[in-house]
C-alpha cells in the first residue's frame, strides 16, 4: 500500500513539473519530395491545391561548378523547423512544396525543366537555379521571388493567405 502511495505522489509531482505520462513522439514533419515528370502534364502540375516547386540541380551546374544556391536551399528545406512548418501547411491544406532536379534524366527532370524554359545547358537565357514556381489548381501562377528561407516562405504564405490568393 505504501508503494502505491509513493508511486501516486511521484506521478502527481512529475505531472505538476510538466512531465507527461506517455512518451510523446516527435512533432510531425514532412520532407520535400523529389518529383518526376509524372507530376506534370505539359506545364501543368498534377495537383489542385497550391504548391511551390523548386527547379534545382542535385549536383552541380552544367559547367561543373557547384550550385551554391541549390545547396543552400537544400540545407534550408532539410532543417527540422522547416519540415515541421511544411507538415503544418500540408495538414491545413495551405501549401505543398516539391522539387525537381533539372539534371536528372532518369526521372525526367531535364525534360520537365526544358518545358518551363529552364534549360540545363548554360545558355545564358534560362533563369538561375534554383528557380521556384508557384502553382495553384495545377496552373503556373508565377515565380516565387521572396527570400529563400523559412522566414521568407512564412511571410509569403501569410501575405498570399491574407489576400485570399493561396
Amino acid at each position: 500500500m505504501c508503494a502505491v502511495v509513493v508511486l501516486a505522489v511521484a506521478v502527481i509531482a512529475a505531472l505538476l513539473a510538466g512531465a507527461t505520462l506517455w512518451p510523446m513522439g516527435g512533432v510531425a514533419t514532412a520532407n520535400v519530395p523529389v518529383l518526376s515528370k509524372k507530376a506534370f502534364e505539359g506545364t501543368a502540375l498534377n495537383y489542385n491545391g497550391s504548391a511551390l516547386i523548386a527547379f534545382s540541380l542535385n549536383t552541380s551546374l552544367p559547367d561543373g561548378r557547384p550550385c551554391k544556391a541549390c545547396s543552400d536551399l537544400h540545407k534550408e528545406i532539410n532543417q527540422d523547423k522547416f519540415k515541421k512548418q511544411l507538415k503544418a501547411w500540408e495538414t491545413a491544406g495551405t501549401l505543398k512544396i516539391g522539387k525537381i532536379y533539372c539534371n536528372d534524366e532518369r526521372r525526367g527532370g531535364k525534360e520537365v525543366c526544358e518545358r518551363f524554359g529552364l534549360a540545363s545547358e548554360a545558355d545564358g537565357e534560362a533563369p538561375g537555379y534554383p528557380h521556384l514556381l508557384w502553382f495553384k489548381g495545377g496552373k503556373q501562377q508565377g515565380p516565387y521571388e521572396g527570400e529563400r528561407s523559412l522566414a521568407g516562405l512564412v511571410g509569403w504564405v501569410s501575405k498570399k493567405s491574407a489576400a485570399g490568393s493561396l
